[in-house]
């Protein structure tokens, strides 16, 4: 790749990342006390490493699948936490007082 290219990709990537709109969490699990805190979410998710945050498991599911149907194997959705254990989390932290702001 040319200088030049590379030059046209990062515009391109600027332009994507300062549009607000891709900028909006994806995760479908909004119980999670990391919902719409990408940054510390996947900081947590390197951190352990035991597994890819909800958000991008979809992308790599696709790219994973396409290879796993050339070599005839199967893939399975990972279980989701709960919305009730994360109540349970925010309830026990409201007895707690850890997070006061907390209205559940």
């Amino acid at each position: 790749m040319d200088k030049e290219s590379f030059y046209t990709i990062i515009k391109e990537i600027r332009e994507v990342v300062e549009n607000p709109e891709n900028l909006k969490c994806t995760c479908p699990n909004t119980y999670c006390e990391w919902y719409g805190k990408c940054k510390e979410c996947v900081a947590q998710h390197r951190y352990y490493g035991k597994h890819i945050p909800t958000c991008l498991q979809p992308i790599l599911r696709e790219k994973i699948n396409a290879v796993a149907e050339a070599i005839e194997l199967n893939t399975n959705e990972k279980e989701r936490t709960t919305p009730e254990h994360w109540e349970y989390v925010h309830k026990m932290d409201k007895e707690k007082n850890k997070f006061p702001w907390l209205k559940k």
